[in-house]
């Protein structure tokens, strides 16, 4: 994503934070949050591996289809469209 003031950056942070909600950790990171000088590193090694095309094993986290459909299929265009979906998993 480049355009960073639109609706699809927000579902990405919002699948994001269900990622973080299910797993208790950040993405590529199995340790609490990073802290001070740390979170400099850890964003840039983040934002490379999505640049890639690289994301996070979902087989084994709830709502996977939902986080998928937020951050790298992106084919929510709404949080109603999240908040359906999510429903639709419980």
């Amino acid at each position: 994503l480049t355009e960073f003031n639109s609706v699809k950056v927000n579902l990405f942070s919002l699948g994001i934070v269900i990622y973080i909600i299910m797993t208790s950790y950040y993405p590529f990171y199995k340790h609490l949050a990073p802290k001070n000088e740390e979170i400099y590193t850890y964003s840039t090694h983040v934002q490379r591996l999505y640049q890639e095309g690289r994301f996070l094993d979902l087989s084994s986290v709830l709502f996977r289809n939902v986080i998928a459909g937020c951050c790298y299929k992106r084919r929510f265009e709404t949080a109603k469209e999240v908040v359906i979906s999510l429903e639709a998993e419980i």
